[in-house]
């Protein structure tokens, strides 16, 4: 994104962080989130989850999920 911006990754990051109160790496981390969650609700295999949001091990999700809502994936699927 910086190259295409023509900045450098340190400026990207400090503008967008100045712009959005948040760094790119958090905003990457929502969106993963939002993703997972709207999976979760259709009954989608955690394989193909971890598949369509770039985790390079299924068992990464629950660890990832947890940290960022404080649920498992389970437990979020129980509290629809």
């Amino acid at each position: 994104m910086a190259e295409a911006a023509g900045v450098s990754e340190w400026l990207l990051a400090k503008k967008f962080r100045q712009k959005m109160g948040h760094s790119i790496n958090t905003l990457i981390k929502r969106i993963r989130i939002e993703l997972i969650k709207n999976m979760i609700e259709t009954d989608t295999p955690i394989a193909k989850i971890a598949e369509l949001t770039s985790f390079s091990d299924v068992h990464h999700i629950p660890r990832f999920f947890r940290r960022e809502t404080g649920l498992s994936p389970t437990e979020y699927k129980r509290s629809l």
